[in-house]
């Protein structure tokens, strides 16, 4: 079932849309990716340096290129129902 089905008619957008996420997922994945982050730091005795500090750049990367493919997605699939429609 998709969005659509469940008794809406448009998509939601702006504000409506950060309402529609699963945040519970969204907290549990940056659960554990800080307790990750925290081995990482006790491992080097404290310091970010060596390991941590890239990890927690390579999760916000991922995290700002997983958003970048969803709208791009998004896009594609909002082009493809309008050529559908007509």
């Amino acid at each position: 079932m998709t969005f659509l089905d469940q008794s809406h008619r448009q998509p939601p957008t702006g504000v409506a849309k950060m309402l529609h996420l699963n945040w519970a997922i969204i907290l549990l994945l940056c659960a554990i990716a800080s307790t990750g982050f925290l081995m990482l730091y006790s491992v080097a005795n404290g310091s970010f340096d060596p390991w941590a500090s890239r990890q927690m750049v390579r999760f916000s990367l991922g995290w700002q290129t997983t958003r970048q493919e969803i709208t791009e997605t998004l896009a594609a699939v909002k082009s493809a129902v309008a050529a559908l429609r007509g």
